[in-house]
């Protein structure tokens, strides 16, 4: 389950953000291609990772297409501003350990998934997960997050999730491109 926790609307021009991204790091195909430290060196194949992909394509099982599979990935000091991660930081009052923008144009997905984590830190479960649309949502856009399915989002509005490990997607089966954004961290004490 994800709870609504307010708007962001007002912590940053999201239109100004939206209007300076470039084309991000594209994500397509099978989960290998996902991880491919050629497009991503975020995502170096480590045993680790190679458990992780093997666990997302068992769970997509053999009937998937991936043919559809096609989201853009934008991260901050390499496609914006850590600013943008400060003000947001700020705002929800946490310790940044990730955040990301991330683009499903019509037609495309990101597929259900679990992010990898590192659960050697045995701090992993008190981290903090927060979501939203950035843009204007349009039929058809459809975030996944655990067992609920969130569609016709209000900009801004953020949702926390009940485990940064939970399964989630995005989807977008409607006519206008969705852009997401995803933060997580440690609350400040």
């Amino acid at each position: 389950m994800s709870n609504y926790i307010g708007n962001c609307s007002h912590v940053l021009d999201w239109n100004n953000f939206l209007s300076n991204l470039d084309q991000g790091i594209t994500k397509f195909g099978d989960p290998w291609k996902w991880v491919n430290p050629l497009s991503d060196p975020n995502f170096p194949i480590t045993p680790d990772m190679k458990s992780y992909v093997n666990s997302t394509v068992e769970r997509l099982g053999h009937n998937f297409n991936y043919s559809s599979t096609l989201w853009h990935i934008y991260r901050p000091n390499e496609h914006f501003a850590n600013e943008v991660v400060s003000a947001l930081s700020t705002h929800l009052n946490i310790t940044p350990t990730m955040a990301n923008a991330y683009r499903v144009e019509p037609g495309c997905n990101c597929p259900i998934h679990i992010d990898p984590q590192d659960k050697t830190d045995n701090r992993w479960n008190k981290l903090k997960r927060y979501t939203w649309q950035i843009n204007q949502s349009s039929i058809g856009q459809v975030l996944i997050i655990g067992n609920h399915a969130l569609h016709m989002l209000t900009p801004c509005d953020m949702y926390e999730w009940d485990s940064v490990d939970e399964l989630h997607a995005a989807t977008n089966c409607g006519p206008d491109t969705a852009y997401y954004f995803l933060i997580e961290g440690y609350l400040n004490d």
